[in-house]
């Protein structure tokens, strides 16, 4: 289980017993997520993890226009 703990990618790699979550947020406000699943020993340097963050913030803040939210 990895909830509740912080992971040390580069030291464990990603878990790949279990779903990996990136969310997909705009303004704090919650437009989707990716779920993935790990190879084993799968170890993504920090620039591939940065690149994954930054496409996640983009696709949140085009997701943000595409359809009204009830405030």
């Amino acid at each position: 289980m990895t909830e509740h703990r912080t992971w040390d990618v580069p030291v464990e790699g990603l878990p790949s017993d279990t779903d990996i979550e990136l969310l997909v947020e705009n303004a704090d406000i919650l437009q989707g997520r990716f779920l993935m699943r790990a190879k084993p020993n799968a170890r993504p340097t920090l620039e591939q993890r940065l690149v994954a963050v930054a496409l996640a913030e983009q696709v949140g803040a085009a997701l943000v226009g595409s359809h009204p939210i009830d405030l």
